[in-house]
């Protein structure tokens, strides 16, 4: 004769354990992802955007304006980028130019291109090229960071 054994409480005891340490184990993966953004939820609209204390959004800035991040040690200087003027080109003509940026503090910097459908490249070192086919106006934006913090700057193509 086969019967049916009554919870004893012990099966129920071990999912109420099973549960809580799943719990737990989402709530530390949680606070862990939430600090790796610097205590942001959401990352900023759109690369560069200015970060304030807090890693809230902050007020929006100029060109060639330095964005710190939040989370990183103070005392550290932004990069210094030689701003260019507007650059105006006829159509097929490729335009080369080596961006120069300083570090007060001497840190090693490398550039980054924004996201663009302008026809440019960039690599860290600061070596631009630009060659368009069709007129028309061409902005792209330009990131100088020492690893703490970035300088960004916007270049106008005008191809005629």
């Amino acid at each position: 004769m086969v019967t049916d054994k009554p919870n004893t409480g012990k099966n129920s005891e071990k999912k109420w354990a099973i549960g809580i340490a799943v719990i737990a184990i989402l709530i530390v993966a949680l606070w862990l992802l939430y600090s790796s953004f610097g205590g942001r939820i959401a990352a900023p609209d759109a690369p560069g955007t200015p970060v304030g204390p807090g890693g809230r959004p902050g007020p929006s800035q100029e060109e060639g304006s330095s964005e710190r991040t939040p989370s990183r040690p103070e005392g550290n200087n932004p990069p210094v980028i030689q701003q260019l003027d507007t650059i105006e080109l006829p159509v097929g003509v490729p335009f080369a130019w080596d961006l120069q940026a300083s570090d007060p503090d001497g840190d090693l910097i490398t550039f980054s291109l924004f996201p663009t459908e302008a026809p440019v490249t960039l690599d860290a070192a600061g070596h631009l090229s630009f060659l368009a086919k069709q007129p028309g106006t061409y902005i792209i934006r330009i990131g100088a960071s020492d690893g703490l913090e970035q300088t960004v700057m916007t270049i106008q193509f005008i191809v005629n």
